[in-house]
């Protein structure tokens, strides 16, 4: 009951609404053929408002509901397999049960294998999206490396690989043949999986990292975004971390009277020379009478014991920026603990105050330690195609060479894979064709002299 009363002439008004209870439909899709939940389904329902109709989640659960009461029919499809059509009866303030097996038409299986790509050890608990432009489907890798998708419709399919402390990879399936990923060490995070970052802080309240799809916030008459309404765009989900995340006003859900701390899982660096870190960030921070904002967004990475700043954002904007490439190496020594912390807080006085991470990405390299020492900069390196699913054609240009003149590929952490003399100081050849996928690194040797590093892509 709401009461209200006016300045003049005080008139008192009784507001009593009368409330009318949805009526729900809850219930599971399986997979006929293995009986296991069926991620993905559609459930439509013919009902006016099409945002009754729903999708079954990763449980093969799905759940909607409706204001008017009344018999209806729910269709349920999938891709692959046959649609089922069935009545049932929308009562208010109570929930019908619909569970469902949709048998298959057409089904096949995919596995495979993840491996490590420099040393082919197998990769274990990596997650495995085999997906086609229709449908999607999950599986984990075993002990020994190796998935497996079962009763799957048959379609063209791609598998995305990726875990903690490697760099994801795709490649599309060919027919039945299993399909091995080779994951290149470092470390990348879209979030669309939970590799367990961990969130800290002193602010109270609700203001603290969250994972999940943001959901937008506004002021000046909805023209002005402070808590995100998507997260970055160039990755192929809707997550991000965020600090609050519930929609309403702006300011309802942001930091207040405090720190919030987001930190990585561990990154084992040790083994390499040089690290480069890049992420996209988002922070806003405002006062709505002017008052003159005065918080940051903070960047630290943490190594043997030792907290470093890599970046200080003290500007607001309403979007994602991109921080560049961060060589850690020049701020930290590279062990087998460090940690990439994002932190921002509500300063006395208090302002809105939000911050999001997406798209985070440390590539570990250490290509020619040791090997590149005076540059040539006149020699050049070009190679076409790049990225190239065969082999790359390399044509090469030195210059005058009093010396034996090499070229020579190198894999992330070192190690040649490919090594030749070159009779003349200009030319082409071809290399790579038995590359594994993943990222090399070329360069052009004389005596005491190189060429800059040429990056290599292999699909």
């Amino acid at each position: 009951t709401i009461v209200t009363s006016d300045i003049s002439p005080g008139k008192l008004t009784v507001l009593t609404p009368t409330y009318t209870r949805a009526c729900y439909l809850e219930g599971t899709v399986l997979n006929g053929c293995d009986n296991n939940p069926m991620f993905g389904a559609s459930i439509t329902i013919n009902a006016p408002d099409p945002r009754v109709n729903t999708t079954s989640n990763l449980l093969g659960i799905f759940k909607t509901g409706y204001l008017t009461p009344g018999n209806y029919t729910a269709t349920i499809s999938k891709p692959g397999f046959a649609s089922q059509t069935v009545s049932f009866t929308f009562e208010t303030a109570q929930t019908t049960i619909l569970n469902v097996i949709l048998e298959p038409l057409d089904v096949v299986s995919r596995s495979g294998s993840v491996i490590n790509a420099l040393t082919g050890a197998p990769v274990p608990n990596a997650t495995v999206t085999v997906h086609s432009s229709t449908q999607t489907f999950y599986a984990q890798t075993d002990a020994s490396g190796n998935f497996v998708v079962n009763c799957i419709a048959n379609d063209a399919y791609t598998a995305t690989a990726g875990t903690w402390g490697y760099l994801p990879l795709s490649l599309a399936f060919n027919g039945s043949t299993p399909l091995t990923l080779p994951l290149q060490p470092g470390y990348y995070d879209d979030f669309e999986l939970d590799y367990g970052w961990e969130s800290t802080g002193t602010a109270p309240g609700v203001g603290h990292w969250v994972l999940g799809e943001p959901e937008g916030t506004y002021t000046n008459q909805g023209t002005t975004t402070v808590n995100p309404e998507f997260d970055m765009n160039t990755d192929n989900n809707d997550q991000c971390y965020m600090t609050g995340n519930g929609g309403g006003q702006a300011g309802s859900n942001d930091v207040d009277e405090g720190n919030v701390v987001l930190t990585t899982p561990p990154m084992v660096l040790g083994q390499y020379q040089s690290a480069k870190l890049s992420f996209y960030y988002w922070f806003f921070n405002y006062f709505p009478q002017n008052q003159p904002a005065n918080d940051k967004f903070i960047v630290n990475a943490i190594s043997n014991g030792q907290t470093v700043n890599l970046l200080t954002q003290n500007v607001s904007a309403s979007q994602w920026r991109f921080s560049g490439e961060i060589p850690l190496e020049n701020y930290i020594t590279l062990s087998d603990e460090v940690r990439i912390e994002f932190i921002t807080a509500d300063d006395n006085p208090g302002h809105w105050v939000e911050a999001a991470i997406d798209i985070f990405n440390v590539e570990p390299s250490n290509p020619f330690s040791g090997v590149q020492n005076n540059l040539n900069a006149n020699a050049l390196i070009e190679a076409i195609p790049n990225p190239s699913g065969y082999d790359f054609g390399i044509q090469y240009d030195w210059g005058k060479s009093e010396e034996e003149l090499v070229f020579e590929v190198r894999n992330m952490v070192g190690q040649v894979v490919y090594q030749t003399p070159l009779s003349n100081s200009a030319g082409r050849i071809n290399c790579g064709n038995n590359f594994t996928s993943g990222v090399y690194f070329a360069i052009l040797r004389s005596g005491t002299q190189s060429s800059a590093v040429k990056k290599l892509i292999k699909g």
